[in-house]
């Protein structure tokens, strides 16, 4: 289990717990967990840290589940999933600048998002 999986993952009473018919965990579940992983890597960048392994894993596979829900934000998932690649491939390589810099305009783009569609 991951260090980064929010407080869902451990109860069984929570309104978020549990996976939709199509399989995919349930939406807020799933943005409980993103804001976790991302807050760790966004707060150990901005400290000039590296961040850790598993958090970066774990934002990278939420973020492409994320893009998998019908009505979240659908005109921007094409942008987003590419930020995404980016990312991976920036971590991949250990390049920390593209790496931070991608971090930076995912943060700008969950901003715009999550005024048009929150």
């Amino acid at each position: 289990m991951s260090a980064y999986i929010d407080e869902c993952d451990q109860c069984d009473e929570c309104e978020c717990g549990g996976k939709r018919p199509d399989g995919l965990p349930q939406y807020k579940r799933l943005k409980k967990r993103m804001a976790t992983s991302f807050k760790v890597i966004f707060k150990a960048l901005h400290l000039n840290s590296v961040p850790p392994d598993e958090a970066v894993a774990d934002f990278i596979a939420d973020s492409r589940l994320m893009t998998k829900y019908p009505g979240k934000g659908d005109p921007l998932y094409a942008e987003y999933n590419k930020l995404t690649d980016i990312l991976e491939e920036a971590w991949q390589t250990k390049n920390l600048q593209k790496f931070h810099e991608t971090v930076d305009t995912m943060n700008h783009m969950k901003t715009q998002c999550h005024h048009q569609y929150k």
